[in-house]
């Protein structure tokens, strides 16, 4: 997934190198015209520095505050579509236990509006948790025998997972 991201980047380097390489250009040419019309001695290279720093952190939040309404909108679809994914949990985690930690957690209102695939992620979600937990070689008993159904269900899982953060990282790239 780095490697995909890396790349996805590089190409999105390349693409707007050039814009920005005639945008520095354009502005070191008006830069120097603004100097002869002043007449006098530029700047020591220490505060050319600090002063297109505080320029390049302005422009960071300026554009980072007009993208992030976009950037919540693709992290709410990406999460949509995770929930989405149908894994069934393996078996390795007391539905009940799961269920009577999911409603002492949640407020009593919220739990109304549980749905069964609710709980099913809940499960799914504390049996990565257990499989995390219980993975050393003293205590990875309740896995003996299941290697096989878990490497299988991981494969399921991480596949649909992939395609989805790639959606989202396209999304995220096609916007900027």
């Amino acid at each position: 997934m780095n490697d995909y991201i890396e790349d996805r980047m590089l190409d999105h380097i390349k693409k707007k190198l050039p814009e920005m390489r005639r945008s520095l250009e354009a502005e070191l040419r008006l830069c120097e015209k603004h100097l002869k019309t002043l007449g006098r001695q530029p700047l020591f290279p220490n505060a050319i520095a600090a002063r297109d720093s505080r320029c390049i952190q302005d422009f960071l939040a300026e554009t980072y505050a007009s993208f992030q309404p976009q950037y919540r909108r693709f992290t709410e679809l990406m999460t949509d579509e995770l929930f989405q994914i149908d894994v069934k949990p393996l078996g390795i985690v007391d539905d009940e236990e799961a269920n009577k930690l999911l409603t002492q957690h949640w407020n009593p209102s919220y739990l109304s509006h549980i749905k069964r695939n609710h709980q099913e992620h809940h499960i799914l979600a504390l049996e990565v948790k257990k499989i995390g937990e219980d993975s050393r070689n003293m205590i990875n008993v309740p896995y003996v025998g299941k290697r096989t159904e878990l490497e299988t269900w991981l494969k399921t899982f991480i596949e649909l997972l992939e395609k989805v953060v790639k959606k989202f990282i396209e999304d995220v790239f096609g916007a900027l």
